[in-house]
């Protein structure tokens, strides 16, 4: 029994090679964040979201920067 040819096996490598490549590009420029620097006054820092969620039950407010 033979084995599968040469072009046949190389146009596999090549075709997991391009797909590779193609996870690879697109995880390095995926959008997968916002710079924080983007818009800083937008989202809440973390401590105002612990008082939010936490403090006022406790009747504490969210401090001032």
């Amino acid at each position: 029994m033979r084995g599968p040819s040469a072009r046949r096996e190389f146009g596999f490598v090549l075709g997991l090679a391009v797909v590779g490549l193609a996870l690879v590009l697109v995880v390095a420029f995926a959008p997968w964040y916002s710079p924080a620097t983007a818009y800083p006054d937008v989202s809440p820092t973390f401590w105002q979201q612990v008082t939010a969620l936490f403090g006022a039950a406790e009747g504490h407010t969210t401090p001032t920067p």
